[in-house]
């Protein structure tokens, strides 16, 4: 695939655009000018751009997982980092994200529940059981911060991670008033994610062990 060389004048900004299965050759200049497209069955990506005035740009793709085109039955995996299959709430506006986290937690064995807003987020927490909670700051109807603190409030052993894009326009304060466990600023990869998520649940596992010896 030929590379596109991309102006970047702002701090941070994310396109998305179609990414090809297969990509047969293309004309460079019609493919600067549009999105690249072909008959062939496609799939869309997130490009995240940050870029400071003599320190460069970062590019980071962000793309979904493999889905195999041929019939199989649905299994449930078993973790693979040593812990119990956990039941995640995912909170995220940003489908592809949704879906990339969503997949991400599935691989790993865990059962996994999704919501787009805040409000959502709370009628899910008051219906359902959850093991951990990875929640967006900016969702329509409700922050990401009011969810935690409602969270922290009814169910203070379920652990929380925030992940923003603007972390550092939120004060330290506020977080610790959340009572936030995680805050993963964005971009992320999604290995971090589920480095903290695992951590998260180790140490709840624990915690629970502890208290039944008790």
């Amino acid at each position: 695939m030929k590379q596109l060389a991309l102006a970047v004048n702002t701090s941070r900004r994310t396109d998305h655009f179609p990414f090809l299965i297969t990509q047969p050759k293309v004309n460079a200049a019609r493919a600067s000018a549009s999105p690249l497209r072909t008959a062939s069955s496609r799939i869309t990506a997130a490009i995240n751009v940050t870029s400071a005035p003599g320190k460069g740009t970062r590019f980071e793709v962000i793309l979904p997982l493999h889905e195999s085109s041929s019939p199989a039955v649905a299994t449930i995996l078993a973790p693979t980092n040593g812990t119990k299959p956990a039941r995640v709430l995912v909170v995220e506006d940003e489908e592809r994200v949704r879906v990339l986290l969503n997949d991400a937690f599935r691989a790993q064995g865990h059962e996994v529940t999704e919501a787009t807003t805040g409000a959502e987020a709370l009628d899910r927490l008051d219906k359902g059981e959850f093991d951990l909670m990875v929640c967006d700051l900016g969702l329509p109807e409700l922050s990401g911060l009011h969810v935690a603190r409602w969270v922290k409030e009814f169910r203070a052993d379920l652990p929380v991670i925030i992940a923003t894009g603007f972390s550092e326009m939120i004060a330290d304060e506020d977080y610790q008033k959340a009572r936030i466990d995680q805050v993963i600023p964005k971009p992320y990869a999604l290995a971090d994610v589920r480095a903290k998520a695992n951590a998260l649940l180790a140490n709840q596992a624990a915690e629970r062990r502890e208290t039944v010896t008790v």
